[in-house]
């Protein structure tokens, strides 16, 4: 497998990540404030993202995009020192932790609608 192939699982996996950290996220913030106001706690998970919604879309884009390029470049090392797992395993790992960021960044953002506050 080429490593630009790597390179693009790695892409992939992580760019719904990004799309929905820097564009749906910013749009709830102002949402999770105002139910904040009124006094419903938000879970964990929702306090933790939340900082970076308030970043704004253009920031939390440069933010995802150079952390993929950096998860990229790791990558790119691990295969030119030949480290253990070949070329696929490692891409598909990070590639697998990308989208179960995504399920994550996804239930911080559900979770107030779901969970009924006392």
């Amino acid at each position: 497998m080429p490593l630009a192939a790597g390179a693009a699982i790695i892409g992939g996996g992580w760019l719904l990540t990004v799309v929905f950290v820097s564009a749906v996220l910013p749009r709830f913030v102002r949402v999770f404030d105002k139910l904040a106001a009124t006094g419903v706690e938000m879970p964990v998970l929702t306090r933790m993202l939340m900082p970076l919604g308030r970043f704004g879309a253009g920031p939390a884009a440069m933010i995802g995009t150079g952390a993929v390029a950096l998860l990229v470049v790791v990558y790119a090392g691990w295969v030119r020192a030949r480290l253990p797992g070949g070329r696929i395993i490692p891409a598909l790992a990070v590639a697998a932790v990308g989208v179960m960021t995504f399920i994550v960044c996804v239930a911080a953002v559900l979770l107030p609608a779901i969970i009924p506050s006392d």
